[in-house]
């Protein structure tokens, strides 16, 4: 995608962006598919009591079920890099990581007393922050670019 970003092809980088992101969504529902399906089988291996297995089903459902958002949250970055946006998508993914996946976890759990889950909620939260920002930088990208300069 660089190379399309540096020829000045952004709707070719656009293109292969929308192309990335849809076979990582393809690759997910498989993948999250079995997981979910066999989850309980997969969980039995380890002999767990009944609680900790009853926790670890309900974390690989829940973390089946926000894989929605995450090829938003973390495939476009990698175009918004190649195109020279580096600054931009270190200082979302730090804030981001430090406000909603830390400040979250402690609220969840701390507060709310969600267990083991609210430390992954907050990271769904996190995704699902990224993935807002990501998106919205992302459809904005074309009009960025001429202020970015070329480099070809």
């Amino acid at each position: 995608m660089g190379q399309c970003v540096g020829a000045g092809e952004t709707g070719q980088a656009k293109q292969y962006t929308r192309q990335l992101t849809g076979i990582n969504y393809a690759i997910l529902i498989v993948l999250c598919t079995v997981m979910i399906v066999f989850g309980g089988p997969l969980v039995g291996i380890y002999r767990l009591s009944s609680e900790a297995s009853a926790i670890s089903r309900q974390m690989i459902t829940a973390h089946s079920i926000a894989m929605v958002v995450w090829p938003l949250a973390f495939t476009i970055p990698y175009t918004l890099r190649a195109s020279l946006d580096a600054k931009f998508t270190m200082a979302v993914s730090v804030f981001s990581m430090w406000v909603f996946r830390i400040g979250f976890a402690y609220l969840l759990v701390l507060l709310f007393g969600f267990g083991v889950l609210g430390i992954w909620y907050g990271m769904f939260i996190d995704w699902i922050f990224r993935a807002a920002v990501f998106v919205w930088r992302f459809k904005s990208y074309e009009k960025r670019l001429p202020k970015m300069g070329k480099l070809a």
